[in-house]
């Protein structure tokens, strides 16, 4: 808020006179101007932080609760694809060959769990990268508005 080269102030007349006078009240009220429009943008950079701050906040649970989603996603299939398997192998075994067709028939039904199960995941796992995406960008946002509130504050 210091005066630059081209903006000096005016010296006031060595005998205090009116003109002196007058050009230092001008001076004073320009430095007081300048003073409140400062003021003003660090208070408005900082409502903006305080807003992104929330959103950074929110955009982090939602990241939290999709990571959560996905690791629930891909237990439930790997677990389907395990009982698959089992199935799989009851249906082959010749001791069970008198159920060999009950077992297939189930082979068949959770063939298509898992597959639903996998697309779920899938589906989890996009919605994850979108979250991290979204929280990247909010961390980029919350970055450069406090890079612009302390070259606000430098001033």
């Amino acid at each position: 808020m210091g005066w630059g080269r081209q903006n000096q102030p005016p010296v006031a007349l060595a005998d205090g006179s009116l003109a002196g006078l007058t050009a230092e009240v001008r001076a004073l009220r320009l430095s007081l101007e300048e003073a409140a429009k400062s003021q003003t943008q660090v208070q408005g950079v900082g409502v903006y932080l305080s807003v992104e701050k929330d959103r950074l906040l929110q955009m982090t649970a939602r990241l939290d609760s999709a990571q959560k989603a996905t690791m629930a996603a891909a237990e439930q299939a790997r677990l389907k694809a395990e009982e698959l398997r089992q199935l799989e192998a009851f249906a082959a075994n010749p001791g069970f060959a008198d159920r060999r067709e009950e077992f297939t028939a189930g082979a068949l039904r959770m063939k298509l769990d898992v597959d639903r199960l996998k697309q779920n995941e899938s589906d989890v796992r996009n919605r994850e990268v979108l979250a991290e995406q979204e929280v990247q960008s909010e961390q980029m946002r919350w970055n450069e508005l406090v890079s612009r509130l302390e070259q606000l504050i430098r001033r």
